[in-house]
């Protein structure tokens, strides 16, 4: 998270984690909750800088997208609209993906905090990230050095 503009999501990284997730093979789904932070000093930076309390749950911190929508955004249509336009402008192989994320991408009410849910599904093909492919090892996105393997969760 940049210091100076809390609310500028990275587009680029969170869409980077969504293909990671894809890459597990052929049919297997994953998520990417925008506004539930999974470290306290992130939740507690959330908080110094829009001064909306978050909620604990379990391991993880619920924050909500509302304050950074309210803060520059006109409304969360516009936060979609300009979510979009980022996704479309990223050099994502197969671009079918492109359209499942925009697809499956919904806003929820989390314990009276508005949550932007991105789902992806891996399909016929893994799917290249800025011209790499990228896997999930625990809560890092990694390039993925074996291609061979990628391919062969996709052809069984």
């Amino acid at each position: 998270m940049d210091e100076d503009n809390f609310s500028n999501t990275n587009y680029s990284e969170v869409i980077k984690t969504l293909t990671a997730i894809a890459n597990r093979g052929k049919g297997t789904k994953g998520y990417v909750l925008i506004g539930i932070a999974d470290k306290k000093k992130d939740a507690e930076r959330f908080y110094a800088f829009y001064g909306q309390k978050y909620i604990k749950v379990g391991n993880f911190y619920i924050c909500g997208v509302q304050a950074e929508i309210a803060k520059d955004y006109i409304d969360s249509e516009q936060y979609r609209r300009i979510f979009e336009t980022e996704l479309r402008r990223m050099n994502i192989e197969p671009d079918y993906y492109i359209s499942q994320i925009l697809e499956k991408m919904e806003f929820v009410d989390y314990y009276d905090k508005s949550i932007l849910i991105l789902e992806i599904e891996g399909r016929d093909d893994p799917i290249k990230f800025d011209g790499t492919y990228y896997i999930r090892q625990n809560t890092s996105t990694v390039p993925e050095k074996n291609e061979r393997q990628l391919w062969q969760r996709f052809l069984l």
